[in-house]
This record gives structure tokens, C-alpha cells and sequence, in this order.
């Protein structure tokens, strides 16, 4: 039977027509454009929160429901830092490779925990650990630029799992990433060389990782574990901050800024707001711009004042 040129062309077209891209929903804008770091042209990424309102209320919007629904993995933090919004989320969406899981978060041939091979602060010795703010460790580990090769390196393997027929193009750019993340570590550690065991205090752990990555002595915690700040209670941070020589809050970005300033403004000290993920602030969506911005306002906070 002959075959007309015309089928023959279809026929060809077909055969090199591209893979269609994995559809990948993350839980945050910095690990979405670690996502696309490392898939490249093969994955599209949707991300669940932007950074911009409060998670429950980006996570319950109709267009997160139905990409995760059709997505064909699930990049997030883990350590329960989603704990608030993901199981409703993924019950909701029903995806049959996306489960949600009491502890693990998600549980299903397309979760990729971002946490899977980064060593966590305040991890308890049994899991979970009742009663504590972390109840299987601090979650807020993006806030060490070091951790990026970590992450980049669970959503490479992730990858390679879900898309085995493409698992060669991974790895490449996952080194060209690291390649990159590399010369940034080195240019922040000579930035933050000057911070090393500057007395400081933070507003509470979420920012542990940043504080250790730039040498900082943390002399109080503002916030005391799961307890409530009371006005005894930053007295007794206000005194040790004066007996320290503190000068420099590190405080989340959010609603404990006012607190912050308000005990900054006590003993002349300065605020340094960190953004918990990437998209808080304008520009930092990419992994690479959120870990400057933070460095940079840390920087900032501590530089001496102006004569």
C-alpha cells in the first residue's frame, strides 16, 4: 500500500514533535524557579502561594485547586511548614499521585520534599515532638543560601523519578545552577564576614538559618517557643540585649515587624525584616534574588549609623 507525501510528513511531524512539559505545581515562588532551574523547558510550574497574602487564602484559589488536580508532581518545603494548607489542598484536588498525609505533608509518586537531604535545625529526637514549635524540625531552611544545593539536588532526583526519559537533561542543569549558587555563597560570606558574633536577637527561630549563615550571636529569641509576647517578657529581652550590646532585631516580615521596632526603638537598635520565601518583596521570586534581598536588609540593619 502506498502512502500518500502528505501522510508521510504528518507522520514525520509527529514522530519529532516535543514532549509535552510536566505539569509541577511548588509550594513557593523561590522553590517554583528552583523547579524551573532545573526542568528547564520540559516542566511548567504553578506556584501556590505568592508571597502577597495570607497561605490559606492563595492556596484555596480555583486555579491552585485545578493545577494541582492535572499536576504530575509537587514540589514543597515539608517539615510541616505547609501543615496549615496543603492536606485540604490535595484532598480537595484528588490526585490519585498526590496524597495528603498527616505528617509527611504529601504521600504519592509525585511529592518531591524539598527537605529530603537538607540537615534541619531543632529537629526532635522523636517524631513528631508534642507541644513545640517544630514539631519535626525548623522548616525555614531557604533561609540559608547554602541549602540551595540541597533543595535543587531533592528536585532533580524528584524529577528524574516522575520523567525518567529525560533524566539526562536534569542533571546538567543542576550543576549549571550550583555552578552559579556557588559564586554567590562566596561573594555573601565576604559580605557577612564583618557580622560574625555581632550580638543580635531575633524575633523567634523561623530565622535561625540566616543568623547562623552569617555568624551572628542570637543573645535572646523575642519570641519565647510557643509561648505569648508580653510586655515581661520583652523587658527581659530589652535587658539582655543592653547587657550584650545588641543592636541589630532580625524579625520576620509580616506582622511581628511592629513589635520589633517597637524594641529596637527601646535601646537604638535597628530592624532587618526577612522574608520568610521568594516573592514577598518585589523582584525576589527566584531563588537567587530572595537569598540577596535578605543578606542585603541583614547588611543594611547592622552598617553602622550615618554621622
Amino acid at each position: 500500500m502506498r502512502i500518500s507525501a502528505y501522510w508521510l510528513a504528518v507522520l514525520a511531524g509527529l514522530c519529532a514533535a516535543p514532549a509535552r512539559a510536566l505539569s509541577i505545581v511548588a509550594t513557593s515562588p523561590d522553590l517554583a524557579d528552583l523547579v524551573r532551574e532545573v526542568g528547564g523547558r520540559r516542566v511548567r510550574v504553578v506556584e501556590v502561594l505568592t508571597g502577597k497574602a495570607p497561605p490559606r487564602q492563595e492556596a484555596g484559589r480555583p486555579g491552585v485547586v485545578r493545577s494541582m488536580r492535572h499536576a504530575k508532581a509537587l514540589v514543597y518545603f515539608g517539615l510541616g511548614f505547609e501543615s496549615s494548607f496543603l492536606g485540604e489542598l490535595l484532598d480537595e484536588a484528588a490526585n490519585p499521585d498526590l496524597r495528603s498525609d498527616r505528617l509527611a505533608g504529601c504521600r504519592g509518586p509525585g511529592c518531591i520534599d524539598a527537605s529530603a537531604g537538607v540537615v534541619a535545625l531543632d529537629r526532635p529526637s522523636r517524631t513528631p515532638a508534642p507541644r513545640t514549635r517544630y514539631r519535626l524540625g525548623n522548616p525555614h531552611y531557604n533561609l540559608d543560601p547554602r541549602n540551595g544545593r540541597a533543595i535543587a539536588g531533592a528536585i532533580e532526583e524528584g524529577l528524574s523519578r516522575v520523567d525518567p526519559q529525560h533524566a539526562a537533561e536534569y542533571d546538567p542543569r543542576l550543576n549549571a545552577f550550583l555552578s552559579r549558587l556557588k559564586a554567590r555563597l562566596a561573594r555573601w560570606k565576604a559580605q557577612t564576614s564583618r557580622l560574625q558574633g555581632l550580638p543580635s536577637v531575633s524575633y523567634n527561630k523561623d530565622t535561625d538559618y540566616l543568623t547562623r549563615f552569617a555568624g551572628l550571636r542570637v543573645v535572646a529569641d523575642v519570641e519565647p517557643g510557643t509561648g505569648a509576647v508580653t510586655p515581661a517578657r520583652l523587658g527581659q529581652v530589652e535587658g539582655k540585649m543592653r547587657a550584650a550590646g545588641a543592636k541589630l532585631v532580625v524579625c520576620p516580615s509580616g506582622p511581628a515587624i511592629a513589635t520589633c521596632r517597637a524594641l529596637a526603638a527601646r535601646v537604638g537598635a535597628r530592624v532587618a525584616a526577612i522574608d520568610l520565601i521568594g516573592g514577598m518583596s518585589p523582584g525576589t521570586d527566584t531563588f537567587l534574588d530572595f537569598q540577596r534581598r535578605n543578606i542585603q536588609s541583614l547588611l543594611r540593619a547592622a552598617a553602622p549609623p550615618r554621622r
